[in-house]
């Protein structure tokens, strides 16, 4: 149970740090973030979480894309 909760928790920790950091510094943030994505989604299907891992990347995904339409949208 810690372990799913650890993944997420960082994955989300890590997205919202990016994001705010993207400006400054994009490429890191880049790294940071689909580093921290795919480690928990590893560290999750390892652990046989498969619907926990889906949730985390879609959830990226859906966090990531969001953050580039407001960025888009009002600048």
């Amino acid at each position: 149970m810690g372990l799913p909760v650890l993944c997420v928790a960082t994955v989300i920790f890590a997205l919202f740090w990016g994001m705010q950091n993207f400006s400054r510094n994009p490429v890191p943030s880049i790294c940071i973030m689909l580093g921290t994505v795919g480690l928990s989604y590893y560290l999750l299907v390892s652990a046989h979480y498969h619907k926990t891992a889906t949730s985390v990347v879609v959830g990226a995904l859906i966090l990531f894309c969001g953050r580039a339409i407001q960025k888009g949208l009002f600048p």
